[in-house]
């Protein structure tokens, strides 16, 4: 086979590679941008001076908080203080749904008259609520941060209060009593409010939920029922449910069993079958809203999004309130609600890909280590700002479960379809198999034989 046909054929395997980063599973959608979020702020709220390579590969990953307020140069055109920041953190967003779902009304009137363009209209109603709880999923915890600052003075010398993320404003003032009622609201429109929507939209749809829960419930006893018809099938005794006999024995055993559990696994995944097609039919009657806010998770836990915002919430919006930012109780605190986290992503196992509940896992255990570092901080300043060991360690472990992700929701699959099916794929492994039967072999035992050596006495 030429190089020109294996560079076509690996050609192939990169768009399907794009096709899967754009449709797989809820890992780029939730686990990763998540993940980022909350490791992001880690350093202010706690107080950590990470070492130079790793704030400034924080300072990057900035995007997945959408702090773009921060970044533009807003003192460069007026006096922006912390009052400033908070109105366009909070007004702005809420701009943004409002004309978001002006426009979706509008594609949803246009799509109900019969335009002749239904199908772009039904696409761009669809494509605003996906924009909408995106909006909604990058701004929360970084918002409710802000939001929750407000109400964060420190007392100096001489009795005055001042703002500790802004000392330039007296907190006794009457502009910070306005803005510190103007925050009381803001905390029941986010940090709150957000939280009670997506439960307000769960209890409206409970039924509808709770059916495709039991559905699922059934899918997986079914699954039980079938890995358990086909273990009956290959006996029940000795390692891998083998016995230890003749090959010819085993082998009339075996056929009998087949024979036995044949009508019940046909009738097992005919059942399944069943089930399926139930199953996205359901589906498919959900509003396109509720499938954004439930899609990632298995329906048993639907209501994992709502847990999902108060975990942002208690890991980096919390923290603000101990006075001050990087005390031992701070770092407790800290610690223990990450190692809770930990223990609840494992025990539910909310996502409907098994390797996102692993990705997720490890995602919060690098956390776990990021809080960690404030404990050398506690022992000398300077080791975990200078120690370029340190910081190369801490970049390589963020980076980590994002590389792993990549590769097991993405680049595995298509590597093995490239390999089992592609012509070139078929010509590399045949090759390997050939430099593989060149190796020396050790001679073929009886698997069924165990000789043992008797020593003398």
């Amino acid at each position: 086979m030429s190089l020109r046909a294996i560079a076509f054929d690996l050609a192939g395997s990169l768009s399907e590679l794009r096709t899967c980063v754009a449709h797989r599973s809820a890992y780029f959608r939730y686990v990763m941008p998540t993940f980022f979020q909350v490791l992001t702020p880690i350093g202010i709220v706690y107080s950590i001076p990470f070492p130079p390579i790793y704030e400034s590969m924080m300072r990057w990953l900035n995007v997945f908080d959408l702090n773009l307020i921060e970044v533009m140069p807003l003192n460069c055109i007026f006096d922006a203080t912390f009052h400033t920041t908070l109105l366009l953190r909070t007004l702005l967003p809420l701009l943004a749904l409002a004309i978001i779902g002006g426009v979706r009304m509008w594609a949803k009137g246009k799509e109900a008259k019969g335009a002749a363009k239904a199908k772009f209209y039904k696409w761009v109603a669809d494509g605003c609520v996906t924009v909408g709880f995106f909006l909604l999923f990058l701004i929360y915890p970084s918002t409710s941060q802000n939001i929750f600052y407000a109400f964060q003075c420190l007392s100096i010398d001489d009795g005055r209060k001042l703002l500790r993320i802004d000392l330039s404003i007296d907190c006794d003032g009457a502009t910070h009593w306005g803005f510190w009622l103007y925050a009381l609201f803001m905390t029941a429109v986010y940090p709150f409010g957000i939280p009670v929507l997506y439960g307000l939209i769960l209890h409206f749809h409970a039924d509808k939920l709770n059916e495709l829960k039991h559905i699922e419930g059934c899918l997986a006893a079914n699954r039980g029922q079938q890995a358990s018809a086909v273990g009956e099938t290959d006996g029940g005794d000795g390692p891998h449910g083998m016995k230890q006999r003749s090959p010819s024995a085993e082998l009339d055993n075996r056929r009998k069993s087949f024979a036995h559990a044949s009508p019940e696994l046909a009738k097992i995944k005919t059942e399944e079958t069943k089930l399926k097609a139930l199953f996205k039919k359901k589906r498919s009657e959900m509003p396109d809203y509720l499938i954004k806010l439930v899609g990632g998770f298995e329906f048993r836990v639907y209501w994992f999004e709502i847990a999902e915002c108060f975990r942002k919430l208690l890991l980096v919006g919390a923290p603000v309130f101990f006075d001050p930012p990087g005390s031992v109780q701070q770092l407790i605190y800290g610690l223990l609600v990450c190692f809770l986290i930990f223990g609840a992503n494992a025990y539910f196992k909310p996502y409907v890909e098994d390797e996102d509940d692993l990705l997720a896992t490890l995602c919060q255990a690098q956390i776990f280590f990021a809080l960690l570092a404030s404990v050398i901080n506690s022992f000398d300043d300077a080791s975990l700002r200078d120690n370029y060991n340190i910081g190369n360690l801490m970049v390589v472990l963020t980076v980590m479960p994002a590389a792993i992700g990549i590769y097991m929701e993405t680049i595995r699959g298509t590597v093995n379809k490239w390999m089992n099916e592609s012509k070139s794929g078929k010509v590399v492994m045949g090759w390997v198999a050939q430099m593989a039967n060149k190796l020396p072999k050790e001679q073929a035992k009886y698997p069924y034989e165990v000789q043992v050596a008797v020593p003398h006495v």
